[in-house]
């Protein structure tokens, strides 16, 4: 594969990959994609029949010169909420950043005021549904909160997409047939084999957890959910040089086609820092991870990672389907975090006073809290670095992960493990889309198709 960038008059700078008689394009200030012929791109860059170019570029979102470049637009349109219910936890991971209490849950007053909240803004602004994650600790320790969110809303008359991540050692034949019925989303916690899911994610009692957590997802599964329970893997420093064989337990041993990963970055708060992966360490997982999942499917597994396909979906669909990876950050104007303490905060990361947004006890509505602070919130006032102006990835970037910017007190850069991911993984994709284009289907189980 080559590649080359092109400047011209009309598209302004693109990014050209080249194989065979293949091209793919992108234009990175728009993050317009075309896979093309080469003769096409060859008539688009000499100006050629443009009266038949134009609409396909059009159709494909490129902007031609004279439009004002925006490398990302930001509207304030939270539908996605996180609610923080607890800091109990029946596990102790030692990766874990947050501080945790077995007898603290969020008072049932500032949750109706939560809700209250989220009613009138939906009925308010006329937003017919909404997502909303449970959060802790673990967050089926408080079910009959969950429970209640969802009936709240819907008996105000609101859509609701409930939303769990567990770490399956509380769930109960009961309860998964109960998630089941409510239509509640859910994803287990399992780090891959039990001889690596123990050694970081431990009980109370300081016994491995993997037994339980296999167990959680076996019953939900029972209950009818059969294989539309995710599986979220958290790769540390100690399990990295195990990735391959926790990949494929997750293929052979758990039967799964897709499953999000997450590594961990040193984190302040973490009860093993030495568990975090340093940016070499992130260069290898990368490489691993996209070689192997890429070896899988050429063998005839279908088998991929969620960062992976929402990247995919950037060169093809052009859907936004992460509010971390499809339009730069997007926490503050597309999600929003409900702390225990009523404080409304841009994501789950963000939980500390100095980043708050606002508070439930507000007489403004949740639009008018995060409006009035879009001008001065250190969240919504950073800017996308300087450096990333002449990334080619920039659109779906925008600099990263804007927490950890923050957190690091690294606002004038962007997000190292972001940056590392997406040159190591953006080419190999397009590269796939141009030789192997048959790959794409099976990495996201049939739902994004490239056809001839």
């Amino acid at each position: 594969m080559k590649f080359k960038v092109l400047k011209d008059s009309a598209l302004g700078e693109c990014g050209v990959y080249l194989s065979g008689d293949n091209a793919f394009m992108l234009q990175p200030s728009s993050g317009a994609t075309l896979l093309t012929s080469k003769s096409l791109m060859d008539q688009i860059f000499n100006h050629q029949n443009m009266s038949d170019v134009l609409p396909i570029l059009s159709s494909r979102g490129f902007v031609l010169s004279g439009a004002e470049e925006e490398l990302i637009s930001k509207h304030f349109a939270p539908r996605f909420f996180m609610i923080d219910l607890t800091r109990a936890c029946n596990n102790r991971c030692l990766y874990c950043f947050r501080r945790l209490s077995q007898s603290e849950y969020i008072e049932s007053d500032r949750l109706e005021k939560i809700l209250v909240k989220l009613i009138e803004y939906c009925k308010k602004y006329k937003i017919p549904q909404i997502s909303i994650q449970a959060w802790g600790g673990e967050p089926l320790l408080a079910w009959g909160d969950i429970c209640h969110i969802q009936d709240c809303l819907i008996e105000a008359g609101i859509k609701v997409r409930i939303l769990v991540e567990t770490n399956g050692v509380a769930v109960t034949s009961s309860m998964a047939s109960e998630m089941y019925k409510r239509g509640i989303l859910c994803s287990v916690s399992i780090d891959g084999p039990a001889f690596i899911h123990n050694q970081n994610r431990l009980l109370i009692n300081s016994k491995g957890s993997h037994y339980a957590a296999v167990r959680g997802l076996k019953l939900l599964r029972e209950a009818g959910y059969n294989n539309h329970v995710g599986v979220v893997c958290v790769v540390t420093k100690s399990s990295l040089p195990h990735l391959k064989e926790i990949i494929h337990y997750f293929s052979s041993e758990l039967c799964l086609n897709q499953v999000k990963m997450n590594v961990v970055k040193e984190t302040k708060g973490m009860r093993d820092r030495t568990l975090g992966l340093t940016s070499l360490n992130i260069r290898q997982y990368w490489e691993m991870m996209i070689d192997e999942i890429i070896e899988m499917n050429r063998n005839g597994i279908s088998f991929g990672e969620n960062t992976i396909i929402a990247m995919l979906h950037n060169l093809t669909t052009r859907r936004p389907v992460s509010f971390c990876h499809s339009r730069g950050c997007q926490s503050g104007y597309r999600m929003l975090s409900f702390g225990m303490d009523g404080g409304l905060y841009p994501c789950d990361l963000t939980d500390i006073e100095e980043l708050k947004l606002g508070d439930i006890e507000s007489s403004l509505d949740l639009l008018e809290i995060v409006g009035g602070q879009k001008n001065t919130h250190p969240f919504m006032t950073i800017q996308v670095p300087s450096v990333c102006r002449s990334c080619e990835w920039r659109f779906f970037c925008a600099g990263g992960c804007v927490s950890m910017r923050l957190l690091e007190s690294k606002v004038s850069e962007p997000n190292s493990p972001d940056c590392i991911r997406n040159r190591i993984i953006y080419p190999k994709l397009i590269e796939l889309i141009l030789n192997e284009p048959h790959l794409i289907s099976l990495m996201t189980n049939g739902v994004i198709s490239i056809t001839s």
